[in-house]
């Protein structure tokens, strides 16, 4: 199932993606653009966070200014930060 959904650091609408078998929930996959969160899970337990570790020096220190922003909202929802590599 594809669906919009609003990010819930920084309430950015972006693309969520997910799949149901018989057992229920089986794919998670979100990305949002604005600020590095993420949800990931693939037959397995749901990993949820901030993405860090960008390619793009430019686009790293955009993340970073962005997470400084939202740090409040970041330490509510206790999101950690994962290496992209």
């Amino acid at each position: 199932m594809e669906m919009k959904i609003k990010c819930p650091v920084c309430k950015t609408e972006n693309d969520y993606f997910s799949w149901h078998e018989e057992v229920g929930l089986v794919e998670q996959h979100y990305y949002c653009e604005n600020c590095g969160y993420f949800i990931e899970m693939v037959y397995s337990p749901t990993l949820e966070g901030m993405l860090i570790g960008y390619v793009n020096e430019e686009e790293e220190l955009d993340k970073k200014n962005k997470r400084e922003k939202y740090k409040d909202r970041i330490k509510e929802l206790n999101l950690e930060c994962h290496n992209l590599g």
